[in-house]
């Protein structure tokens, strides 16, 4: 809280707020990618009634992916270890 309260003191001194403050300058397209399929999943799973765990599908293949280039499962905190069986 104090370093956001230094940003902000930072910013009154430039002149930034009264610029409109802090902004997004640009999103990365993968990101943006990500958050549209994201999206449309847990729409369909909404439109079909279903219960969906979107995350946990998601922590599953990112631990699969991370494994393939060699970062182990068990340094990860909080994933599921059953990642081969997808």
């Amino acid at each position: 809280m104090e370093r956001r309260e230094a940003e902000r003191m930072e910013d009154v001194a430039d002149g930034t707020r009264e610029k409109g403050g802090r902004y997004i300058a640009n999103i990365p397209e993968d990101f943006m990618f990500l958050a549209r399929a994201i999206g449309m999943i847990r729409g369909l799973a909404a439109e079909l009634q279903v219960h969906c765990e979107t995350f946990h599908i998601l922590a599953m293949n990112a631990a699969a992916g991370l494994e393939r280039v060699g970062v182990v499962a068990e340094e990860m905190e909080g994933v599921s270890s059953n990642v081969s069986s997808s």
